[in-house]
Formats: structure tokens, sequence, C-alpha cells
């Protein structure tokens, strides 16, 4: 485990099945099935070929008694090293809220450590299939749009390494405090703000929360000074809740910038409601809209919810020109 802010750890894992770990990259999701409080792990056929060729062991897993059903917890892939048996993930540290308990898997984050075994479910190199758990589809589209909150964080900055420099794209990452700032590499020409909720006010902190970069070859994005978003008698305490301080971003980048998604505007459409409490935003097209624009938005299903209205149902963007996840519900520990 390594620690790279005070909200975000990075933890390693290596097996030898992760010689053959699909490399397909982007926001590639991984479940990682935790062991019991006693360190233990329900077998449900995680190595029997037939069952995973079937699929089954989910339907095994959810037959288990609560004692004995491990908890299944996602996550992104960070890196991966498949010479050295070896992937990365990235996980953020929340602290539980007044009156309630961590989590399973901010438990086993807390207490990780070497030699610890768990089970990876995640994509096989070798498998027609590798690409599954990959939301990231921009078809063509070369002027592109991030958004993600501290659970995505990891994510976006995932994607960013590997777009192409033809690529122009602009990020919208919002983290719990400004010392969580990671660094960003990329080929692309990109503008990537940062948004942290630690600050006494919202909108872009004004040291490091903008960071651009352009040019050939992965390197780290460089820091040009960001522009208050209100005058400074207007500025608002910056509310505790996660995806707050990205509703409002997104507003102003679609009211700055309508010639990067015109060539995406659709007929507005009027969206189902969601109960974010017991359902997961999870609205990610498979086949791109094919238009020059696409945006790519995941973290609390609250603001998912309330930025997929204003892309889709306020701006009238096509709907197959953007992916939005609910990585997590505030509050919550998990959604089925």
């Amino acid at each position: 485990m390594t620690g790279l802010s005070p909200h975000f750890v990075r933890i390693t894992l290596r097996g030898d099945a992760l010689d053959a770990f699909g490399t397909d990259g982007f926001d590639q999701r991984i479940k990682l099935v935790l062991p019991l409080g006693d360190g233990t792990i329900t077998d449900v056929g995680f190595t029997d070929e037939q069952v995973i060729e079937e699929g089954s062991w989910y339907a095994r897993w959810r037959e288990l008694p609560d004692v004995k059903r491990n908890p299944i917890r996602t996550y992104t892939v960070r890196a991966v090293r498949p010479d050295a048996r070896e992937i990365d993930i990235d996980v953020v540290r929340h602290p539980a809220l007044p009156g309630t308990e961590l989590g399973p898997a901010a438990r086993w984050a807390a207490g990780a450590r070497p030699g610890d075994r768990l089970v990876v479910i995640g994509p096989d190199a070798t498998s027609a299939h590798s690409h599954v758990g990959i939301d990231w589809h921009p078809g063509s589209a070369r002027r592109l749009l991030i958004v993600a909150d501290e659970t995505a964080v990891p994510a976006a900055l995932a994607i960013l390494e590997r777009l192409p420099e033809d690529a122009q794209v602009d990020a919208l990452l919002e983290v719990p405090d400004r010392a969580d700032i990671l660094p960003v590499r990329t080929r692309a020409d990109a503008l990537v703000t940062w948004l942290d909720r630690g600050s006494e006010a919202s909108g872009p902190s004004p040291q490091g929360a903008v960071r651009r970069g352009t040019g050939i070859g992965a390197k780290p994005v460089g820091n040009v000074p960001a522009a208050p978003a209100k005058p400074a008698a207007a500025l608002a305490v910056a509310p505790a809740r996660p995806g707050e301080l990205l509703v409002p971003a997104l507003e102003r980048w679609t009211a700055a910038h309508p010639e990067a998604y015109s060539a995406a505007i659709a007929a507005p459409v009027q969206l189902d409601d969601i109960d974010i409490d017991t359902e997961r935003i999870w609205d990610s097209p498979e086949t791109p809209a094919h238009t020059p624009f696409y945006a790519w938005l995941a973290g609390e299903q609250a603001a998912i919810k309330r930025m997929r209205r204003h892309l889709v149902t306020d701006t009238g963007i096509d709907r197959g020109s953007v992916a939005f996840m609910g990585y997590w519900r505030y509050g919550v520990a998990d959604i089925d």
C-alpha cells in the first residue's frame, strides 16, 4: 500500500494469474471479493472454468447465507504490469458519517496488509471479451469532456493517460481536499480543473487547480492559475457533500463552451425518474452517436442525476454522446 494523498491510497495486487490480465485500460472496472472478518473467502467456483464460462459464480454467491457471503466491491484498474503479475488500484478513503460505521470496503482498505488474500474478477487478455468492464466509448469524437468526483478520479486519470494527442479534453475533477490533487499525465490537449471541497470557497482553487498540457508524449500537465468562478464577495462556503461542486462547474462549462458540443445537440429528452437510494444510475452507450463530442461522467448518484438532467434534458445533448455512471451513493454502503 502506498499513500498518495490524505484521501487516496494505492493498493498493489499480485498473483500468478495476473500475467494474463487484460490491458485494454481506460476506465476498466474489476470486482474484488473481499475477505470476511476472519480472513476467509467462500469459494463459489472462482477457479472453476465451467463456472467462470457460465458466469454462474454470481448466482452462487447471492445464494450464500450472510455469514458466508464475502463483500464484493468494484474498483478501477489504475495500472497493469503483466510481466510482474501486478495491478494497481487507487482507493479513496472516506471517513464514516456521524452515527454510522465504515462499510466493508472501507474497513478492508484501512486494514489491508501485504500478504492478505482476495479474489480479483477482471478481464482475461486471452479472451475475446477482454474489453468487458470498460464504459469509455467515444468513437471518433475528439472533443471530450470528463467529469468525476474522487471515487472516479482514478478512472479519469487512467483515461487521460491513454488519450491520443489529437484529442481536446476538458476535465472537471472534484476531491475532498486540495492536498488530494494528483499528478496528471496525458498526450492530449487537456485542460484539467480541480475542485476541492476543503477550500473556504466554492469553485476552482486558485493555486494549481487548473492544469493544461499539449504536445507529444505522455507527460505531466503543467499548472496555470485559475480565475475565480465568482466575485470574491459572492463566494459561498464549500458544501461538504461530494459532487456539489461538480454540478455548478458543469453548468458553467456548458454555458461557456457551446461550440464544443453543438454538433451533438438533439431533441431534449425527458428522463425517467430514478430512485438513487435503491437503483444505480448507469447509462453508458456501447455504440457511440458518432458526433465530434463525447462526455463521460462518473461519481456520486445524486450529483450524476442532476448533471444527467442538465446535459440531456436542459442542454439537449444526444444521449448517445454521453456516459453517466453512478459509482456510489452518499451515506449508503453499496447499491445492488
